[in-house]
């Protein structure tokens, strides 16, 4: 077998797909450098397709998924999509070209596939069955589209008794809700609960027949049983809570508190005295606002000008008037360029707020990428 050309490499056999698929991704990759972006076509990105899919047999999910989302930014580009920046191909193209490296060395060590796992990912998350009843309360939801095809809504819960967060998510493909993650909203989180995505999203739920992954992930298999909980109200959100921007920055540099955090990023409470107007950057393609702390210190809110974040520029401008002014905001942290910028999630209202359209009782949350405030009564 051969891995890289005049080599030859030894592999067991369950393992023997692997060597092939890198040889690949590198081959197309080294044509798309040496060729330029510029000269790119359809049956470039036919050909990244293929090697996702060859990476796919081989186990490599990490790869396959990178592959995919470098083959939707090329799509952007032959589309001339306003949405495509050069930096996020370099970027994922380097991402590509730095795993490949780290596979084939974990590969030289490597018996069977578990032994890779670390580095190529692994084809389902492993849930261990949890005895008993637990208690959570929905604090943020958010809704995300992939680059790689897939819409989904992620619900984060708090388990006092257990002082954990835990994730619940559910993801359908863009050929099913198009990239507008807010219709999940309405479905089911299983075929046997009588529970929306949304009313999950609300509200405490006592939990039985529970399966939770190492990073806190909620599986909403068909035995879950949920019913509705006692509610924690504002302490489940002293966890996240910080006193300003500062203070944020203070949490990051200590790192990730739980699955919940991702790379570089921490979720937060704040509970700003004031939100800035809505401006639009059309040279970078985003929309921007900001937050204004109890210090009097302004933390710049970002939003790429992406369609599914239409819902939340509309709701960041509706939060910047007088009527709309929030009690809290639960925000994603991160630095860029050295400086701290956020992510709104989710806004919270002592008042409750009557959300349009939907059966639910008034809420004291409203999920800003998902529940539009336009037509909300407070």
């Amino acid at each position: 077998m051969q891995d890289e050309p005049g080599r030859a490499v030894r592999v067991p056999r369950a393992l023997e797909r692997v060597p092939p698929a890198l040889t690949a991704v590198d081959a197309v990759l080294r044509r798309v450098a040496e060729h330029g972006l510029q000269r790119a076509t359809t049956a470039t990105r036919a050909e990244l397709q293929a090697v996702a899919a060859q990476a796919h047999h081989a186990r490599l999910v990490r790869l396959e998924r990178e592959l995919e989302a470098l083959s939707t930014q090329l799509g952007r580009y032959l589309e001339r999509d306003p949405l495509f920046r050069p930096a996020h191909w370099v970027a994922g193209a380097a991402r590509v070209w730095l795993l490949v490296g780290t596979t084939r060395a974990a590969l030289a060590q490597a018996e069977t596939p578990a032994d890779l796992e670390a580095v190529a990912g692994t084809p389902r998350r492993r849930y261990v069955e949890v005895a008993g009843a637990i208690e959570v309360q929905a604090v943020a939801a958010s809704g995300w589209v992939t680059d790689s095809g897939y819409a989904g809504v992620t619900v984060q819960l708090w388990q006092r008794d257990a002082a954990r967060w835990l994730q619940a998510a559910v993801v359908r493909p863009q050929t099913m809700v198009g990239a507008a993650p807010q219709r999940l909203l309405r479905m089911s989180v299983n075929d046997t609960l009588g529970l929306t995505t949304q009313m999950l999203a609300h509200g405490a739920w006592t939990l039985r027949g529970v399966r939770l992954s190492q990073d806190g992930r909620l599986s909403l298999h068909q035995g879950l049983q949920v019913a509705a909980g006692a509610p924690l109200g504002r302490t489940a959100l002293d966890p996240l809570y910080v006193a300003s921007g500062a203070e944020a920055v203070d949490r990051l540099a200590r790192g990730s508190l739980s699955p919940l955090d991702g790379v570089g990023s921490v979720l937060v409470y704040l509970e700003p005295v004031d939100v800035g107007a809505v401006t639009m950057d059309e040279t970078q393609a985003r929309a921007v606002s900001s937050l204004r702390d109890s210090a009097g210190a302004t933390v710049p809110v970002v939003v790429s000008l992406r369609p599914e974040n239409d819902i939340l520029i509309d709701n960041l401008t509706m939060l910047a008037s007088p009527a709309w002014q929030p009690d809290g905001m639960v925000v994603r942290a991160a630095l860029s360029q050295g400086r701290l910028v956020l992510h709104p999630l989710t806004a919270v209202f002592l008042d409750p707020v009557t959300l349009p359209g939907v059966r639910l009782d008034p809420v004291h949350e409203v999920h800003l990428t998902l529940e539009p405030l336009k037509g909300a009564q407070r």
